[in-house]
């Protein structure tokens, strides 16, 4: 099975509509996913005090977090993706621990959400953890206005479009009514 952000949005070529060209690799997507799930496992056996299952997990996390970070860290706090899911996971999921590399990677997502006119450029893996990634690193302005965009892609354009639940692709209905889910 492929993990990816699946329907992650981009349109034109143009850098402000583009949504920063949001397809960030399985690769990475998956072992962001792969470390935070061994995070939590280690957790989890922690609450229950199983130490033997915690040590095991808390290796696991660490070994995988090295490897995320050997293959996707270009160094600096920057990925060798840049998209906003990747900052995301790595940010959310701690991947990134040291502080100042953690600052760095807290500006890379702000700075693709500015230039993408504040609208989302992520799918469904990275949708739930960009704005509080952003908010995280302190950049609450722009987790605001990315929350609070009324063009398409955002969440309020669908909202807009009378939407009563996520759609299926952030531009399911374009503005002059038309389906863009023709199959």
């Amino acid at each position: 099975m492929t993990v990816k952000t699946w329907l992650s949005y981009s349109v034109s070529m143009t850098r402000s509509d583009r949504g920063s060209q949001a397809m960030t690799s399985s690769c990475l997507v998956a072992t962001a996913y792969f470390a935070h799930s061994a995070q939590l496992l280690a957790h989890t056996a922690r609450v229950l005090e199983e130490n033997d299952g915690a040590e095991h997990y808390h290796a696991l996390a660490d070994s995988i977090r090295d490897a995320f970070l050997g293959r996707c860290h270009a160094g600096g706090g920057q990925l060798t993706e840049e998209t906003q899911t990747a900052y995301a996971l790595a940010l959310r999921f701690r991947l990134i621990e040291d502080d100042a590399q953690r600052a760095e990677a807290g500006r890379r997502p702000a700075a693709l959400v500015a230039e993408c006119g504040h609208r989302i450029g992520t799918g469904f893996l990275g949708t739930l953890l960009v704005c509080d990634a952003l908010t995280d690193t302190g950049h609450v302005d722009t987790a605001y206005q990315l929350l609070t965009q009324r063009s398409c892609p955002s969440w309020l354009y669908q909202v807009d479009m009378g939407a009563t639940t996520i759609w299926e692709r952030w531009d399911s209905m374009l503005p002059d009514g038309r389906s863009t889910l023709a199959r």
